[in-house]
């Protein structure tokens, strides 16, 4: 009975629906991009690692050689599990537990990586918007005397810290990129907590690079 009930409350929080776009987006010779993804359960924001000041923020000494940075942020333990687990999905809606940030480095050409991905928009960002989305992933961090607290590693290029706040049904991975997004100066809600809600609000200002729906009209013609 409990799956029965659970299952698509599950279901509506992760999946999204149609998204359109029907106007052009303006890029500034300086500006840079970060990218939002959506690759099944997972969502994130990715930026170039050449872009971020390894002396100002010390996580990026992890990722030395990577080319671009993948951040998440989730439930502790439901985010370190590589399938998907129904029980361990439901307890991290149901009820407050303790929060992971999942950072990697990936090698792939953005291009190639896209092709693993179900959703991506493209943001051109100020060398200060971009400094902001940093600033708040390093204050996502909990840390102990000043360090970061390191939860788990794989293959040298997932790394999970353990992070600030409690994931539950009203904040969560969309919630925290909504507020990533609201410091870095983007119009949009932090009262966020569907992905399909997510990404409704930055294609109001972000660039739909792809989207897996048979359903999708756009307009962009991207």
């Amino acid at each position: 009975m409990l799956n029965i009930v659970i299952f698509p409350i599950i279901f509506f929080f992760f999946n999204t629906s149609t998204l359109t776009q029907d106007y052009d987006i303006q890029v500034n010779e300086n500006d840079f991009e970060v990218y939002l993804i959506k690759q099944h359960w997972h969502t994130a924001i990715l930026i170039h690692s050449e872009n971020a000041d390894k002396r100002k923020y010390r996580f990026m000494n992890f990722f030395e050689n990577y080319n671009l940075i993948d951040f998440g942020w989730g439930d502790e333990l439901f985010y370190q599990i590589p399938d998907f687990d129904l029980y361990l999905a439901a307890r991290a809606i149901l009820k407050p537990t303790s929060s992971t940030l999942r950072i990697e480095g990936i090698r792939l050409p953005k291009e190639i990586l896209f092709q693993y991905s179900d959703i991506v928009i493209r943001l051109t960002v100020s060398e200060n918007q971009l400094e902001k989305i940093l600033d708040f992933i390093e204050n996502t961090f909990y840390k102990n005397d000043d360090d970061y607290v390191l939860l788990n590693a794989i293959a040298n290029k997932i790394f999970f810290f353990k992070a600030k706040g409690e994931y539950h049904l009203f904040n969560t991975c969309n919630t925290w990129l909504a507020k990533c997004l609201k410091q870095a100066g983007f119009d949009i809600s932090t009262n966020i907590i569907l992905t399909e809600q997510l990404f409704r609000e930055v294609i109001k200002f972000g660039e739909l690079i792809k989207i897996e729906s048979d359903n999708l009209e756009n307009k962009s013609g991207n």
